[in-house]
């Protein structure tokens, strides 16, 4: 408890306050190492779970960047806002297949939802350019991209013909869970359109933050509607995410921690061996990889941001970033 709330580090801005769902504050650090910086006072992340409300707050100058997507991205582009634009994550949906009393604990279920989705129309209709289909996760990074994977192309009877040797001849219900600020309300009311379509009758539910984060750490019923961020160390995407302590409910195929107990033994990562994983992933139907999407951040008028990104997209350094004076607030 004590360690929650006053945590310890090399940072250029330390703890200050939480508020939960509605912001974490940090200071300046004193003596921060590297003399000179940071060059502000400190930093807020600001959580806003209404796409429109937080792209409200950044064009009226309360919020100094943002991440944004899709039909945003391609507005602030045009109303010239600096725009950084980086190869982003893999949007997916986590099943809870860990319980075998649910339907997604069933291999040919999982199979017949990614064949369920029509991800090409998907990206051309909703991605505005900065989107591709993913049909495996992280298929924009060299290391990780399987070539001729066995793709599971858009195909509703398939899907239907799967649900039916699942022994859900007429479908079933089930919820999908969407990660706050991160999936656009209208990707999830396409992407249940399309399992609809197969028999998945997938109802929204749109968690706190909070709650979304005791799902991914804890358990959850039905599927996740999910970012996956990528690392500049392609090997340890995967430890993070399916090693540690997130995703406990999902089920991990044979020889996956093996795998990457393999994966990462190496000094230079090997991309046979991370293949290896990402291809035990796709064929048990781990997750359901949909698209790729670029990272995009919109900086404010007067906002200066040179480091971001330097180290891939978790690697964010805020010493560097500085506001021009006309544009600061108190």
């Amino acid at each position: 408890e004590a360690a929650r709330w006053h945590p310890v580090g090399t940072v250029p801005f330390i703890f200050y306050s939480f508020e939960r769902d509605n912001k974490i504050t940090y200071k300046m650090k004193p003596k921060y190492f590297d003399t000179g910086k940071p060059y502000l006072d400190g930093v807020e992340f600001v959580v806003i779970s209404d796409a429109t409300v937080r792209k409200l707050a950044f064009q009226k100058g309360d919020i100094d960047q943002i991440t944004v997507s899709g039909l945003d991205a391609q507005e602030m582009q045009k109303a010239g806002y600096t725009m950084v634009i980086e190869g982003g994550g893999t949007f997916c949906l986590i099943p809870d297949s860990v319980d075998s009393n649910s339907p997604w604990s069933n291999l040919n279920v999982r199979l017949a939802a990614s064949y369920a989705l029509d991800r090409e129309s998907f990206s051309t209709a909703l991605g505005y350019g900065f989107t591709h289909p993913a049909y495996q996760i992280y298929p924009g990074f060299e290391q990780t991209a399987i070539p001729n994977l066995d793709r599971h192309l858009y195909d509703t009877e398939r899907a239907k013909a799967l649900l039916r040797e699942a022994g859900y001849p007429n479908g079933f219900k089930t919820v999908m869970h969407l990660m706050p600020r991160v999936i656009p309300d209208n990707y999830a009311t396409a992407l249940t359109g399309m399992l609809k379509d197969a028999g998945i009758e997938a109802e929204i539910d749109k968690p706190t933050a909070g709650k979304y984060e005791e799902m991914r750490y804890g358990t959850w019923d039905g599927i996740l509607n999910h970012g996956l961020i990528n690392y500049t160390n392609a090997a340890g995407m995967t430890d993070l995410y399916w090693v540690g302590l997130q995703f406990k409910d999902v089920k991990l195929p044979t020889g996956f921690n093996e795998g990457v107990t393999a994966m990462k033994a190496t000094k230079v990562p090997q991309n046979e061996l991370i293949q290896n994983v990402i291809r035990l992933m796709h064929d048990d139907v781990m997750v359901i990889p949909y698209i790729e999407e670029s990272r995009i951040v919109a900086l404010g008028k007067g906002v200066h941001d040179p480091d971001l990104y330097e180290f891939g997209i978790v690697g964010w350094r805020p010493q560097s970033a500085w506001i021009e004076a006309s544009a600061r607030r108190n």
